[in-house]
């Protein structure tokens, strides 16, 4: 049984961000983009439920950090599906 994942698109001041994630922690982000569908199609998303309230105050910490402001990101990863090289 794989592992649920959920996904948010969002707006900051820099554009369109996407993140990808899981219970176990953040699995992908983009880095602003243009527009939604930019963000969408690079996040390259396969069986996630769109959910911005998983991610609510990391979308909160991206858009402070997109404007200029101080922030930190201790957020967990999910590395399940990452090579060895990645890990490292």
């Amino acid at each position: 049984m794989s592992k649920k994942l959920y996904y948010a698109i969002f707006k900051t001041r820099a554009g369109w961000v996407g993140i990808l994630g899981s219970p176990t922690g953040l699995r992908r982000t983009t880095l602003p983009l243009p527009s939604k569908e930019d963000a969408l199609t690079e996040l390259a998303i396969q069986d996630a439920r769109h959910d911005n309230r998983f991610f609510q105050d990391l979308i909160q910490r991206f858009k402070h950090y997109y404007s200029g402001q101080h922030v930190t990101f201790p957020d967990r990863l999910d590395v399940e599906k990452a090579t060895s090289f990645q890990r490292a």
